[in-house]
């Protein structure tokens, strides 16, 4: 994409795009710690699985 092209765009549709990238960096970054694992005995146990993750990166 041009940088000139992108703000052509306006302000709500560039802030969007903003914070669309981090958001699927997340969403990459769960699935790859989860991808591994059948299931999980509760959510508590993905929760903390997902916490020392991001703890130790």
């Amino acid at each position: 994409m041009n940088l000139s092209a992108f703000f052509e765009y306006d302000a709500g549709i560039r802030k969007i795009i903003y914070t669309t990238n981090p958001i699927e960096g997340v969403h990459r970054q769960i699935r790859k710690i989860t991808k591994t694992k059948g299931a999980f005995s509760s959510e508590q146990a993905l929760m903390k699985l997902m916490y020392l993750d991001y703890a130790n990166p």
